[in-house]
């Protein structure tokens, strides 16, 4: 059974979802390049692309490009941020 309390104000919800990627802290130009073994670029891809198009929501002007790249023998992913 459960106690029914009466006139408690509703706390303001403490949203903290943060994003394992730096989108937020990136500026127009701005880079990163996440390393990926070749079977799961497609998954990899996948999951940036979703992750990014979730910042956008918040910010719809800030656009984002993809492309799989090898940097310095490592095969990844850089994802630069272009508005």
């Amino acid at each position: 059974m459960f106690k029914i309390d009466k006139g408690i104000p509703i706390e303001k919800a403490q949203r903290q979802h943060r994003s394992k990627y730096p989108f937020h802290a990136m500026t127009q130009g701005d880079s990163f390049f996440t390393p990926i073994k070749p079977v799961t670029t497609k998954q990899r891809m996948g999951q940036l692309k979703s992750a990014a198009f979730q910042c956008s929501t918040h910010h719809p002007e800030w656009k984002f490009a993809f492309r799989q790249v090898n940097e310095g023998g490592i095969d990844g992913i850089r994802i630069w941020r272009t508005k």
